[in-house]
């Protein structure tokens, strides 16, 4: 098993590491560079040195991919003599093993470096269209600090790259401005430019061959002296790399989850002991007599428990190369399964690091089998003759040390909990050694010590269930031998409860990874941008798969108390709620019922009075094509609008509309909030203005609502603008039956104009924030404050606690939710650009889950997070696989030595009663009926130890689980662990467990109950 556990380690770490590689966008490129380089053999000194310093500090692990030289921003002084002198600034480049990575479009690869004075130079598409050159152009660049260094080149050929994705293109800088030559060209370029600055690298990949499988630690470190060669020790010169980086973070997460890995495993081992006592002691039972006749003849104690000992090393050094030799076997066959891959040479190195683990397995084994010999040779002829009558009380129930065990079980479980937690073990204490990975197995095996005790309830039980005389028989056996059964019990109750450990441990870890992904992403999708006027609704209605969506305002403020600077979301208090993914564990009170709190402590937007059924505005138009919309509030916080028709007949109307919510009548009172007037892009020029706003209650004529001839403190906005916010004014140029109106001229083109009510000074914004916030500001529920983005100033009124929210995390730094409606009329009025909702949050069906990414992704997102997409990065975690095959490993494992144990058990205890059987046989009884007996006894222990087993496994479960992680970052541990308990594979690990004992318990019978009734009448005499 320690075999088996090393290579699995070894599986995880060949995996990640390629996974590492496979992560970086360049392939995990080490540049060595140096600055000021102005000649060929300056150059080759560069390379010279590099070969040597990677020879030297990481052998094996780098290999040379390419040299480039390039000079810095050039002047672009003309293009076939015509002055350019712009921007964007040109580079000269020369780059090894260009040739073979491109394709002409147009010309050819020049076969010298210079014609005449000219020298010959190829571009990319890219860089072509960048800087204005066509094929043949003459292209002539210069110095900015001394023009009078400055050369010219011919454009000998456009090209392209044949695979762009290739980490040769990384540098996209040079791909975009560079113009290439040959290295001859390039530094007899460099002579004429003297005073130009210039940088010269040397690229070298990992070597999968020499990666994987190297020791991280040795790696990590000769990265940090080849670092300290180029960045430290050397003027000018540099390393770039982030390969280290994402090494160092692998191998810190691998500290953290080696524990999680290797906890099932230890427990094994220690099944493996008890396993050992077991048959040990049925095999040296069966023996005592023939040691006690040899001690009656002579033989001493000494002799016969040396005997016993060469034989048991004997036994040892063929089993334990056996051994390994079949864990390589089953954790080829299963890495081959999990990882898709072989053994490799990482597996090696754990193998030869966990010799000393093996070792201690080994002799602690081989201790066992010294006190079982010991005990076997001790054994006095009369004692043996004894017990085989009647079973002696078990040493462990004396003074009730059994029960002093089991409570010793609580502090080995809580030191368990206290080293699983992520954090501690990446302060440092591994919690990899023998003594802490065995303590929950301790425990166990303490808890079901004691339980032994209940064994003799199973006689009654026996005579329950049994009919006639075995079952009478069989509870008369239970009766005068209980502990005849106490060691295979404990080892079933160990099984059980490491399979019911290890199913609960997949399907917890399995489903929080899930959780930790959807409270990441908030959604299905959540798709971030940072245009002037975020396109939501647009790319809202280009999905096809949406089954709910809600539109996030985010930024980051300040507040009076320096050091806090929260993350703030404004959220839709109704839609957030219907889209966003949440759990009951994240806050004190259900998120639905926070959320609630944003609407009902809201204050803001215009209060209709009454009980309206409709709104109406009395507009003029010169004839737009375009309308008004009015958008609302209830008093639940759905959303509603009113759609007045179309502004495409010249002159003043009245516009009217009812209102529209979703799911039925409105809640009142009802809120207006904005009016917005959207126009195509292929809009005319016009004039428009407003002179009031109405509702309509039943068939009633309409009330006026708000007069615009003196709109105090109405104000508005252009979207897709940096225009501040601008109050509505009346004027006369378009009067409405005399009186000043509010107007605006409307340009051609696609526009947004959002008109709002006051502001109120009494008005606040409801919000929610974590404790930890509250705390780092003195403040709690109830307090108002203030927070500040950019030039806006909001006050808020804090309305509740949440520890956690949806793709926020306090672990990170402060953070704020706030009401989005309210939020956003307080920045837009303070001047703050671009005051609209920037995130998109969707939900989609599975179906149209990838069609909709790719739209989503087409809609050029500054950030897109995919729910699915992070799941399927945990489910390709190689730390993720590495525990799922060190749980099969476990669980097969386990399974094995319960069904042999339970075998070879009522094998020996058959053989034990062939005496009784014989008698009972002789006397009248059907062999059928003698069978039944011990039949019933092994079904008895059975079930008895597959419902404790199933008990402790679940107790261990909820003991550990909850606080066992497998990172410390907040995407592995946020939102909290919650156990989940899979009937399916719990039954599954249970029906195994009892089917292969069962099986294996029916086989040892049978053939330990074969006898000759005859031939055995005749032994007894």
């Amino acid at each position: 098993m320690a075999t088996a556990v090393a290579l699995v380690l070894g599986l995880v770490t060949d995996a990640g590491l390629q996974r590492v590689l496979a992560s970086q966008p360049d392939g995990g490129l080490v540049t060595l560079g140096q600055d000021g380089v102005q000649s060929d053999i300056a150059y080759q000194n560069l390379q010279r040195q590099s070969e040597k310093a990677t020879a030297s500090r990481v052998p094996g692990l780098l290999r040379r991919r390419w040299g480039a030289v390039s000079t810095t921003d050039l002047d672009p002084a003309s293009v076939n003599a015509k002055s350019v002198h712009v921007a964007p600034f040109p580079r000269l480049v020369y780059r090894e093993g260009l040739s073979d990575r491109i394709a002409f479009l147009s010309g050819e690869l020049p076969t010298a470096d210079r014609a005449g004075d000219t020298f010959l130079a190829t571009a990319s598409e890219q860089a072509a269209q960048n800087l204005g050159l066509h094929q043949n152009d003459i292209y002539c660049v210069a110095g900015f600090a001394f023009p009078e260094e400055n050369v010219c080149l011919r454009i000998a050929g456009i090209w392209k790259p044949r695979a762009p994705r290739d980490p040769f293109w990384f540098d996209a800088d040079q791909l975009a401005r560079g113009v290439n030559l040959g290295e001859a060209g390039i530094f007899d370029i460099l002579a004429t430019l003297a005073h130009s600055g210039t940088q010269a690298t040397i690229v070298y990949a990992p070597d999968p061959r020499g990666l994987v499988g190297a020791d991280l630690g040795a790696v990590l470190t000769g990265l940090g002296q080849l670092r300290g060669d180029f960045s430290v020790r050397r003027d000018n010169a540099f390393l770039k790399t982030g390969l280290d980086a994402a090494i160092r973070d692998f191998r810190d997460r691998l500290r953290v989850a080696a524990f999680a890995i290797e906890l099932v495993a230890a427990q094994v081992l220690l099944l493996a002991l008890l396993y050992l006592i077991l048959v040990a002691g049925h095999v040296l039972g069966q023996q005592r007599h023939t040691f006690a006749l040899w001690r009656s003849r002579g033989w001493s104690w000494r002799r016969i428990w040396l005997l016993l000992m060469i034989e048991f090393v004997l036994v040892a050094l063929v089993a334990a190369p056996a051994g390994a030799a079949l864990a390589w076997l089953a954790v080829l066959l299963i890495g081959r399964a999990v990882f898709g891959s072989a053994v490799g040479p990482a597996s090696e190195r754990f193998l030869a690091e966990s010799w000393p683990f093996v070792t201690g397995a080994l002799l602690a084994g081989l201790g066992i089998l010294a006190v079982q010999a010991l005990l076997a040779a001790l054994s006095p002829l009369l004692e043996v003759r004894r017990r085989r009558s009647r079973t002696a009380r078990p040493w462990w129930q004396w003074r009730y040390l059994d029960l002093a065990l089991a409570l010793l079980a609580v502090p080995l479980l809580a030191q368990t909990r206290l080293v699983g937690r992520g954090a501690v073990r990446a302060s440092g204490v591994s919690g990899t050694d023998p003594f802490t990975l065995v303590l929950p197995g301790l425990a166990l095996a303490f808890l079901a010590l004691a339980a032994v005790r209940l064994l003799p309830l199973l006689g009654p039980l026996a005579a329950l269930l049994g009919r006639g005389a075995a079952g009478w028989l069989a509870a008369r056996e239970i009766g005068r031998r209980p502990s005849e059964h106490a060691w295979l019990a404990l080892l079933v109750m160990t099984t059980v409860a490491l399979g019911v450990f290890g199913a609960t441990d997949l399907a917890t870890q399995a489903h929080n990874a899930g959780d930790r992904a959807a409270y990441a992403a908030g959604a299905d999708f959540r798709a971030y941008y940072d245009t002037q006027l975020p396109p939501l609704d647009r790319v809202q209605g280009q999905l096809e798969g949406v089954t709910a969506a809600t539109q996030v305002f985010r930024t980051a403020g300040t507040t009076s108390v320096d050091a806090v600077q929260p993350a703030v979301l404004g959220v839709d208090p109704v839609s957030f709620g219907q889209t966003a993914w949440t759990r009951s564990d994240l806050a004190a009170r259900p998120l639905p019922d926070l959320l609630r709190l944003l609407v009902t402590q809201e204050t803001g937007g215009y209060l209709l009075p009454g009980r309206p059924d409709s709104i109406g505005l009395w507009v003029y138009s010169t004839g737009l094509d375009t309308e008004f919309t009015i958008i609302l509030t209830d008093a639940n916080g759905r959303w509603g609008f009113s759609r007045l028709g179309a502004l495409s007949q010249p002159g003043w109307r009245y516009l009217e509309a009812p209102f529209s919510f979703d799911r039925g009548s409105p809640a009142y009172p009802l809120r207006l909030r904005r009016l917005e007037l959207q126009t195509p892009p292929d809009s005319r020029d016009g004039r428009l203005a407003i002179a009031g706003l109405g509702v309509r209650t039943g068939s009633g004529d309409p009330s006026l609502l708000q007069s615009f001839q003196d709109p105090v403190g109405w104000w508005w906005l252009q979207g897709g603008s940096s225009a501040l916010p601008s109050d509505l004014k009346a004027t006369s140029l378009i009067p409405h039956d005399k009186d000043p109106t509010v107007s605006w001229r409307i340009f051609p083109g696609e526009s947004l104009i959002v008109i709002r009510p006051p502001l109120s000074t009494r008005d606040t914004v409801p919000a929610l924030a974590s404790q930890s916030t509250l705390d780092r500001l003195g403040i709690q529920v109830g307090d108002p404050m203030l927070f500040q983005a950019r030039s806006a100033t909001v006050p808020l009124n804090i309305v509740g606690v949440v520890d956690h929210f949806p793709s926020l995390y306090p672990e990170r730094g402060d953070f704020l939710v706030a009401s989005r409606e309210p939020l956003l009329a307080f920045l837009g009025r303070g001047g703050y650009t671009y005051p609209w909702p920037n995130e998109l949050w969707v939900d989609v069906r599975d179906s149209a889950a990838k069609t909709d990414q790719a739209r989503l992704q087409g809609s050029e997102p500054y950030d897109l997070f995919d729910r699915r997409r992070l799941q399927s990065g945990f489910d390709s975690d190689p730390i993720w696989l590495g525990l799922k095959a060190s749980l099969l490993v476990t669980f097969l494992t386990a399974l094995a030595l319960g069904a042999v144990a339970f075998g070879f058990h009522f094998l020996a205890a058959g053989q034990a009663r062939l005496d009784d059987y014989a008698i009972l046989q002789g006397n009248g009884m059907p062999r059928s009926a003698v069978l039944a007996v011990i039949r019933l006894e092994r079904w008895l222990v059975l079930g008895f130890g597959v419902l404790l087993g199933c008990a402790f496994g679940l107790l261990l479960a909820a003991v550990v689980l909850p606080v066992l992680e497998l990172g410390t970052g907040p995407l592995e541990t946020v939102p909290a662990t919650i156990l989940i308990l899979d009937p399916g594979l719990i039954l599954g690990a249970l029906a195994a467990t009892t089917a292969a004992a069962g099986l294996a318990g029916m086989v040892g019978s049978w053939t330990g109950g074969r006898f000759n009734l005859l031939q055995q009448l005749r032994m007894l005499g």
